[in-house]
C-alpha cells in the first residue's frame, strides 16, 4: 500500500524516494531489495501504459 501511494503521488521515484516511502514497513526477509525492484518494475509499467509521460 505504501508503494501504491508513492506511485500515485510520484510515478517516477528514484531509489532513495522508494526507500523513504517504505521506511515505516518491516521486512526481515530481503532487506527491501526485492520490494524496491518491484516498485521500479511497476513504475516502468506505468510509464509504458502512459506512453512514457511520467519519465
Amino acid at each position: 500500500m505504501s508503494s501504491k501511494a508513492l506511485l500515485d503521488e510520484n510515478p517516477n521515484p528514484n531509489q532513495e524516494e522508494i526507500k523513504h516511502s517504505l521506511a515505516g514497513n518491516i521486512c526481515r526477509c530481503t532487506g527491501y531489495v526485492q520490494i524496491i525492484e518491484s516498485v521500479e518494475a511497476a513504475k516502468g509499467k506505468i510509464a509504458q501504459n502512459t506512453g512514457g509521460q511520467n519519465e
